[in-house]
């Protein structure tokens, strides 16, 4: 692999050796017209993942892990690895689709002021799933508790490329200056809330996060405990909650819940606004998918 890449593609991996490996499959179709640097991050996984894609993928640089780390540590390490001008951080759980990397990478090179872009994102029967958010607000917040509605919380769906507050953590293009200019994840935000806040850091720092989707892929959502789309959701008000503080520990999920709360409440009164930017720049992003 070229010491000059163009994406350096981040794999997680936990105990999903199938679906790992059929990801790794869909990375050529994804990618005709740029070159990738692949690195797996094996997250101690029991099931042979590592000796099989070892196997299989010998040009795949492999991390194998003696124990379990959180969502942003793993990645982390796989982004100081790194090569290429992006950084696609993504789940194993997923099928790139013809083409999706080429098109990705054709629409940051495009936009420069992008710091990070999700594609569309499909469950494994064709139907969408929610893949760019709204920063929790209070009225936002309010609004969920009381209806138990998401709509509130969704900005991707449709054919336009648009900016957005947040991407979900299957699947990000990051800039490396970006990346760069905020230290990658927090490794101290254990658990779902990872992607949110990377996105609020990188809008501090003067880059926006966009929806494209002119690229897309397959989610098998759950596959993974790293991969719920609904992470800032769940950590406002979802049911979901309840999950995360029993899996994972109530100190995890506290310290993550006040930390992004925080930076999204100082990020908010020095901007003065949510909104990263108005329809006017949407429509001003160059699109050539």
């Amino acid at each position: 692999m070229s010491a000059g890449a163009d994406i350096s593609v981040s794999l997680v991996n936990t105990d999903n050796r199938e679906l790992l490996l059929g990801c790794l499959r869909s990375l050529a179709g994804a990618a005709r017209e740029i070159s990738l640097q692949t690195i797996v991050i094996d997250n101690a996984s029991t099931d042979g993942s590592a000796d099989a894609v070892a196997e299989a993928f010998p040009d795949v640089e492999l991390v194998r892990l003696d124990r379990r780390q959180g969502f942003g540590a793993n990645h982390n390490q796989a982004i100081r690895r790194s090569r290429g001008r992006y950084v696609f951080i993504l789940n194993e759980d997923t099928v790139l689709h013809e083409g999706a990397l080429d098109r990705l990478c054709r629409f940051m090179d495009q936009n420069p002021g992008v710091g990070a872009a999700g594609p569309r994102i499909l469950y494994p029967d064709g139907s969408e799933q929610p893949a760019a958010f709204h920063f929790p607000t209070p009225g936002r917040v309010a609004v969920t508790t009381l209806t138990l509605q998401r709509a509130l919380w969704r900005q991707s769906g449709g054919d336009a490329v648009r900016p957005v507050d947040w991407l979900c953590g299957a699947a990000i293009l990051a800039r490396r200056d970006a990346l760069e200019a905020v230290g990658g994840f927090d490794e101290s935000l254990f658990i779902y809330s990872e992607d949110p806040d990377l996105c609020l850091r990188m809008r501090a720092q003067g880059f926006r996060s966009a929806y494209f989707p002119h690229a897309s892929l397959v989610h098998h959502e759950n596959a993974t405990t790293t991969s719920v789309h609904c992470g800032c959701v769940a950590i406002a008000t979802m049911p979901a909650a309840t999950k995360i503080r029993t899996v994972y520990g109530r100190r995890f999920f506290e310290s993550s819940v006040l930390k992004l709360r925080k930076r999204i409440v100082l990020t908010i009164s020095s901007a003065g606004t949510t909104t990263i930017a108005s329809a006017g720049t949407a429509a001003r992003m160059s699109v050539r998918p």
